[in-house]
């Protein structure tokens, strides 16, 4: 487990100078100490079915519907040969408030900037400033929106220097 005290990083009670690649929320990773940021979570719901394909494409977004937002044919993502005998996994994502330790919204998603998180945020940043081994990718650690595949390709692309 990854702690930080003061500018010193430690990985199960040892302290470690190795460079450390930190995805997940930034305020976990501070215990909070600068104060809880707000996040989306999203609630997944899977459903095993009998035919080759539910839909013409691997995802397909729901942008009126009132609760969903997504559907994920896995047997088209995977590029599997489905049949009605083998089946497909349909996924569908419905939102909400994350919530910590909810059974159905307990994973943090995206984040909610506003000007209370824009305060919180930039004390973590100059703590993150301090620690020299590590480094925050993706949209938890840095708590910003990034499309999937700008993640990925920043994540791809980062080279400690």
């Amino acid at each position: 487990m990854l702690k930080i005290l003061g500018e010193k990083t430690f990985i199960n009670g040892i302290e470690t100078q190795d460079e450390i690649i930190y995805t997940g929320p930034i305020d976990s990773l501070f215990d909070n100490k600068e104060g809880e940021l707000s996040y989306r979570s999203l609630k997944f719901e899977f459903d095993d079915l009998t035919v080759g394909k539910y839909q013409e494409r691997p995802v397909v977004n729901y942008p009126n519907h009132p609760t969903m937002t997504r559907i994920t044919d896995y047997g088209i993502l995977s590029q599997q040969e489905n049949s009605e005998k083998n089946g497909t996994t349909i996924g569908k994502e419905y939102p909400g408030e994350y919530v910590r330790g909810s059974k159905e919204y307990g994973e943090p998603y995206y984040p909610i900037n506003n000007s209370k998180s824009d305060i919180i945020v930039s004390k973590y940043k100059e703590r993150v400033k301090k620690i020299k081994n590590l480094h925050l990718i993706g949209r938890l650690a840095n708590y910003k929106y990034i499309q999937m595949g700008q993640a990925i390709k920043s994540a791809l692309e980062f080279e400690i220097k």
